[in-house]
């Protein structure tokens, strides 16, 4: 059947959908099929599309086809792939879709005889119906509704158009879930239409809680045609969602239930002891869907109006729950004053004076920026193994940077002049997704650290993990959507004010979520960092290395988990290939410490992609994922290269971590001649102009650690020696490694993990007590709390500084 979203393609493309009754058989980790699976599509749409037009006289590149992965479909509720055709005529689209007919806008919906779909004939509805985007082509956005609900007007289910957003009113039905992208509505008066959840990224409205008969209100509602010509109400936006319990005073007095209807009627009377009891259960109830401004409402009203006066029973629980809610807003400040009033009425109740130590706890921090990380590292641990999101109690500590505008929109700058390793930023995420490696990861892992694991064995074992079918970029949306959805008066504005429109159009009324602009918006912002137990970490780590021998102890930091998040303050850190700062997450706290040192009134960078890959690379990352090209000191050097040089370069790189790979065929004369024809890709004044040589780092660090790994004898740790120091080199320090003066970093430049790694074997190599190397252990322990945001684990990980 045809898709008729407007994906900004051509006029002669026409994009169909192919339903099917059995699933495809796929991998389990991300969806993608099998060999098998594919050559079976690739033979169907031989045989229903390709061969068909040749008949006609057209070509096999008329046609192409796709399939995405399982947890990237809209629909999955049945498998289906997308075919695109080029310059096929009407009969023959008709013969592959037998749809002659089509619905314009505004058409009346033809009476016919409803059928309820049942899960086997979902192939008769759309595949999705997104709303459109503004495009030359004259296609509008269908925004989600701002209108108050007083203002509009109650239509009933018959009286809905086609292909029409019926502004100005509003329909009130009964809803029964089929599927958790389908459901039934049924109005007053028994009309009954199909429903199709289109809610951003998996927002499921129609599965658990929701997976039950209830009472909708849905605002201005949407109208779409199916595939077999049936109408379709389409939900769009949550915003323009309200559930309503049954015993409503809104729902007509068929669908209520009398008992609780005669009840509440006891409202109106305004008996003041039953309004509080009311809003007391409600209170504690919208605190444990985490919806906390409504919460703060209903206590405010009882604080103000409590009837059994301040020493009650009732009293210190609405109290509690006050401070609560202000504690999880985390508007500390506020919360102390009532948790010492709390403390005053009530100073044997020992969760007020455990929330006044912890509140003022959070106050210190971020007054001071001090904080326990030996704890939180501990606690991350713990939480991991259990299988539990590794998330950190703690307050937002902004250090000497503010927000100011910059000629790429918003961006931080320092207040004052910071020296490399000092503290801008800790932030405590608004909302994370993670994915956490499972089973025997981490004393595997640790296992071939030591030289005691088999890697053949390591790559193959099939490690579970925590996340769900959803990817964890679709969890961190629609967890960041659901907790704008309940605290909009704080939260949506602080999010919308990321979007590059809110300083060029008006921002929708607080009431109002925008779930494609929001999506958009935490797709641009979002801060991923990958678990080093993810395949294709794995597969870099030990890249050739099949065999059972394991290397010998590396000292890299091994994390199990994967974390999505956004940081609002954080985010607004502008890109550069050659970043000032250093990022690190720690459970849900991002910590961003300076890489060097950066003068008063600096911008502050941060890298969105990683400044060692290719120049092309980079550009393609930053145009197709935010949408600009980097014109920075390392890519204006870069933009002066051929392509040719650039390839030339990567094969270059690849050859020399190749010959680290296999230590054996490691030669020293052909080691040094690749990395000559490597720097020589690199135009002449790079070096003079202190502009870092990045595509040089991997390889040196890859022989440093074969050098050092191979053995211990004078030549090779001389090589160990003379590689990492080139490494820090290449990367922009200055360093000064003089036997009559010591060891000194004078400038800190890109920092790496290759940087603490590359110090760390220099440290072994020459012994930490070696009077001609003094001040090395300490530049290693400063690497690794920029790398790292903290140095409590610096011990387990390096062992003592000595």
């Amino acid at each position: 059947m045809y898709n008729d979203w407007p994906y900004g393609m051509t006029p002669d493309i026409t994009h169909i959908v192919v339903w099917l009754k059995t699933r495809f058989d796929v991998e389990p980790s991300v969806g993608d099929l099998l060999p098998q699976s594919r050559q079976l599509i690739e033979d169907f749409v031989q045989q229903m599309f390709k061969d068909r037009l040749e008949q006609q006289g057209g070509a096999e590149d008329q046609v192409m086809w796709f399939r995405n992965w399982t947890g990237l479909q809209s629909v999955r509720g049945m498998d289906h792939i997308h075919v695109l055709v080029r310059d096929v005529s009407k009969e023959i689209m008709e013969e592959w879709t037998d749809d002659s007919t089509r619905t314009t806008k505004g058409d009346k919906i033809p009476e016919v005889k409803y059928h309820p779909p049942q899960p086997d004939c979902f192939c008769t509805v759309f595949e999705t119906m997104k709303p459109v985007f503004k495009s030359p082509a004259g296609f509008t956005l269908n925004f989600p509704s701002t209108a108050h609900l007083s203002s509009l007007t109650r239509i009933m289910l018959n009286e809905l158009k086609m292909e029409l957003t019926h502004r100005g009113s509003y329909l009130l039905v009964k809803n029964t879930p089929l599927h958790e992208m389908f459901a039934t509505f049924q109005d007053e008066e028994g009309n009954t239409h199909n429903v199709i959840n289109c809610l951003q990224d998996g927002q499921q409205l129609f599965s658990e809680p929701y997976a039950i008969a209830q009472y909708i209100v849905l605002k201005e509602p949407l109208c779409k045609e199916t595939g077999d010509g049936h109408p379709a109400v389409v939900i769009l936006h949550l915003s323009d969602v309200t559930v309503l319990s049954q015993s409503d005073l809104m729902l007509p007095s068929v669908w209520q239930l009398t008992e609780v209807h005669s009840a509440l009627q006891l409202k109106k009377l305004e008996s003041t002891d039953l309004v509080e009891v009311l809003r007391l259960n409600r209170c504690q109830a919208r605190v444990s869907i985490q919806s906390y401004e409504t919460a703060l409402d209903d206590a405010q009203f009882i604080l103000a109006n409590c009837s059994t006066g301040v020493r009650s029973p009732k009293y210190e629980k609405v109290l509690l729950l006050y401070t609560r809610a202000l504690y999880e807003l985390r508007r500390y400040e506020e919360c102390i004053v009532k948790l010492a009033e709390f403390r005053e009425l009530y100073p044997d109740n020992k969760l007020a004076i455990d929330d006044y130590r912890r509140c003022q706890q959070r106050l210190e921090e971020a007054a001071t920026g001090q904080y326990d990380f030996a704890r939180w590292t501990a606690r991350v641990a713990q939480k991991v193994k259990k299988g539990e999101p590794p998330l950190i109690d703690a307050a937002t500590y902004q250090g000497p940077i503010t927000v100011r505008q910059s000629k790429y929109g918003c961006g931080l700058f320092t207040s004052h002049n910071v020296e490399a390793g000092d503290l801008l930023l800790c932030e405590k995420a608004f909302h994370c997704a993670f994915d956490i490696m499972q089973g025997s990861f981490i004393e595997d892992f640790t296992a071939i650290q030591h030289g005691q694991g088999d890697i053949g064995a390591f790559m193959k074992k099939p490690y579970g993990s925590t996340s769900s079918r959803e990817p964890i970029h679709v969890r961190l949306k629609l967890g960041t959507l659901h907790k704008v959805y309940r605290n909009p008066g704080i939260y949506l504005p602080a999010l919308t004010s990321l979007s590059p429109r809110s300083s060029q159009t008006a921002i929708t009324p607080p009431s109002v979520l925008d779930s494609m602009l929001n999506n958009q918006i935490i797709e641009k912002n979002k801060f991923t960092t990958e678990a080093m137990g993810s395949l294709s970490a794995l597969h870099d780590m030990f890249a050739g290395q099949e065999s059972s021998q394991s290397p010998e102890y590396s000292p890299f930091k091994c994390s199990p988990v994967t974390t999505c998040g956004m940081w609002f303050l954080a985010c607004r850190a502008n890109h550069s290939c050659l970043p000032n700062v250093c990022r690190a997450i720690i459970g849900d706290m991002l910590i961003l410490r300076a890489a060097t040192s950066i003068p008063a009134n600096t911008q502050i960078f941060d890298g969105y992609v990683f400044a060692s890959d290719q120049y092309p690379t980079r550009r393609a990352d930053l145009k197709k994922t935010y949408g600009f090209t980097c014109e920075c000191p390392y890519c204006r050097m870069d933009q002066v290269v051929s392509n040719k040089e650039h390839a030339r370069r990567e094969s270059l790189a690849q050859t020399l971590i190749t010959l680290a790979i296999e230590p054996t065929a490691m030669s020293a004369k052909e080691i040094g001649s690749s990395l000559e024809q490597l720097a020589a890709t690199y135009p002449s004044q790079q070096s003079c102009l202190g502009v870092p040589r990045l595509a040089m780092v991997m390889p040196l660090l890859n022989i440093s650690q074969a050098a050092f790994t191979i053995g211990k004898n004078k030549r090779l740790k001389v090589a160990v020696i003379y590689f990492g120091l080139q490494l820090p080199r290449e990367s922009g320090f200055q360093v000064n490694s003089q036997a009559d003066y010591g060891f000194d970093i004078e400038n800190w430049g890109i920092m790496t993990q290759g940087v603490p790694e590359t110090l760390w074997m220099i440290r072994e190599t020459v012994g930490k007590k070696n009077r001609n190397w003094k001040g090395l252990s300490k530049a290693l322990r400063k690497a690794y709390l920029i790398c790292n945001g903290e140095d409590s684990s610096f011990e387990s990980c390096y062992g003592n500084s000595g």
